[in-house]
């Protein structure tokens, strides 16, 4: 009896266990195949249904994940109306927003129609259709918080910015395969996704991607081509773009212009993920075919990226590419000597692709085609690669000739970049060089006694170069030898006045010393300090402060030279101890 009782025992723990097994196994099961067919809410439509009932559902399931986006699009010349027209006649209803920076003028033909001639326009007065609704980002006193802002406008988990032009075969289709495609990447599930849709029509030859660099303490930013999608930050040829829409809330510009260039550099920052997708949309009517629309959009774009870089305070950027030198060319550009203007003695200039704007920079390659990354086939062979150069373009978007300087006032010695933690700005260092290297020619062609001094002097020892926090440079001189110069001469007796060569040469207001600025409105200056010799001493000669201090003569005889910034100057011998007695600390000495 006790034997019988132990085996049923038995048996009904293996069976509770099997039955738990069994309910465990499908309820996983169940939920793999939920997550497998439902990724954020979209699902392939049963194959059961009639084909009517599976378009219905299809579209219903779209219109309520999906909204699309109409950014980058000219009013000039554009395809938008039939654009939307095909998107519509594919899933009825689907949500739109066109987003502009402001209202066009005149209005682009898709709301002509709606817009009578007596209406106040404002962000959401021009409707196409009840779905399809224009957003103006122009900053109106009349709007409210809300209204500013287009995401609150989007009521969608996903949002497709789509560009002007595009036709699609298989729409429905395609945004379910787009958005499984996205949510099928699980490689980082904490980081944000951004999916790149090319169009079919792109060259297959040349890659468009590009990488970020900014480096923000020295204000500048770089773009550099590669040949593959690994840790690229941007595409550049005609694309869609898949998001979610809550990544659009850790943007602080989403919609800001040049798109998507300025969208890139913000998902840059927010350490997005972009994935390229193997779907392919197809092009649609051909834009800017004539010359004007072509330069307008160019011009367009260009100020668009002048704006972007003062506003983000990039001063320099630079952008690094590759060129094919056209074969035929190769023998001929040697024998052939360019103008002035980059033309050679055809008559044929050099094309320069400018990604941004900035000035128009020459190459000394006669035949270009557009920059570009080229595919590793290429570079493989050598008979091909030798027809590639590499290309390193830099413009500078901070302080001109007309403008006042990025430094701006200092106050005891420290300017206010130096509080944010960063350096001089890269433009302002430019000019400074340019400064000195136009004086130091005036001074040595006029025989003038001079040598580099202070925090120059110590930078040159060190780095042979300008330190990244210079605001200015000091170069002594013997007062006997002024009359020499006539610029120095003038300056010394006479008013401020501007040079020949556009610099203001201007009588320093704390002492006798001299300025020589890149211009009357920018303040970027070298510093003339006067010396004269009394006995065995140099002492300063009309000026005060912590650089008027005088010191032994025999550090000037002789004179020692050293490379800086390009170049050979005069310094004192015995240089570290010269800067020692000024109360300079070398930093092999800290």
């Amino acid at each position: 009896m006790r034997i019988r009782i132990s085996k049923c025992a038995t048996l009904t723990i293996v069976f509770i266990n099997l039955l738990l097994f069994f309910v465990s196994w499908k309820y996983f099961n169940a939920s793999d195949n939920f997550r497998e067919n439902s990724y954020q809410g979209i699902s392939d439509v049963k194959s059961t249904l009639k084909p009517r009932d599976r378009i219905q559902e299809a579209n219903h399931l779209i219109r309520t994940s999906l909204t699309v986006i109409f950014r980058d699009f000219y009013h000039f010349d554009n395809d938008l109306k039939t654009s939307i027209d095909h998107l519509l006649n594919l899933i009825p209803d689907l949500r739109i927003l066109i987003i502009s920076d402001e209202l066009p003028y005149p209005p682009i033909n898709i709301f002509m129609s709606s817009l009578p001639t007596n209406q106040t326009t404002s962000s959401t007065a021009l409707i196409y259709k009840e779905n399809v609704q224009f957003f103006n980002l122009d900053i109106g006193v009349s709007k409210s918080g809300s209204e500013r802002n287009p995401s609150n406008f989007i009521q969608t988990k996903y949002v497709l910015f789509m560009p002007d032009s595009f036709r699609l075969s298989n729409g429905r289709q395609l945004f379910q395969r787009l958005i499984k495609n996205l949510g099928h990447d699980v490689r980082d599930k904490s980081q944000g996704k951004i999916l790149i849709v090319p169009f079919l029509s792109n060259n297959k030859l040349i890659n468009y991607y590009f990488q970020i660099h900014a480096d923000i303490p020295n204000w500048t930013l770089e773009y550099e081509v590669k040949n593959t999608t690994k840790n690229c930050n941007m595409f550049t040829q005609k694309h869609a773009l898949l998001l979610e829409t809550s990544l659009l809330n850790n943007f602080p510009e989403p919609f800001a212009a040049p798109f998507p260039e300025y969208f890139y550099l913000q998902a840059k920052i927010a350490n997005y993920q972009l994935l390229y997708s193997n779907e392919t949309l197809s092009e649609g009517k051909k834009l800017m075919t004539s010359y004007h629309s072509k330069a307008r959009r160019k011009m367009m774009k260009k100020e668009q990226f002048k704006e972007l870089y003062r506003k983000l305070q990039f001063k320099k950027v630079v952008k690094k590419f590759h060129f094919i030198l056209q074969k035929g060319h190769q023998k001929s550009s040697k024998k052939n000597k360019k103008g002035k203007n980059g033309n050679d003695k055809s008559g044929k200039s050099s094309n320069n692709f400018k990604f941004g704007g900035g000035k128009e920079g020459k190459d000394p390659i006669d035949v270009l085609i557009e920059p570009l990354e080229l595919p590793a086939t290429f570079l493989a062979n050598q008979s091909l690669a030798s027809m590639v150069q590499m290309k390193t373009d830099t413009c500078f978007y901070g302080c001109e000739k007309n403008t006042k300087s990025c430094i701006g006032q200092i106050f005891n010695q420290k300017p206010f970049y130096l509080y944010m933690n960063r350096h001089t700005p890269p433009c302002c260092l430019e000019k400074l060089k340019t400064v000195f290297q136009y004086l130091v020619e005036e001074l040595e062609n006029t025989g003038i006694r001079y040598w580099l001094d202070n925090s120059a002097l110590k930078d040159a020892i060190e780095l042979n170069d300008l330190s990244n926090d210079a605001f200015e440079i000091d170069i002594s001189f013997n007062v006997n030898d002024y009359n020499r110069s006539t610029a120095l001469k003038r300056c010394f007796d006479s008013r401020p006045f501007t040079d020949l060569a556009g610099y203001y040469w201007i009588k320093a207001t704390d002492g006798q010393y001299l300025k020589v600025q890149f211009s009357k409105t920018n303040e970027i200056h070298v510093n003339l300090l006067p010396f004269e010799i009394q006995n065995d001493k140099m002492v300063p000669k009309g000026f005060y402060g912590t650089k008027a201090k005088e010191f032994s003569i025999e550090f000037l005889h002789p004179m020692s030279n050293l490379f800086f910034l390009g170049r050979n100057v005069f310094a004192p011998n015995n240089a570290p101890i010269y800067l020692k007695t000024k109360g300079f600390k070398m930093n092999s000495e800290r």
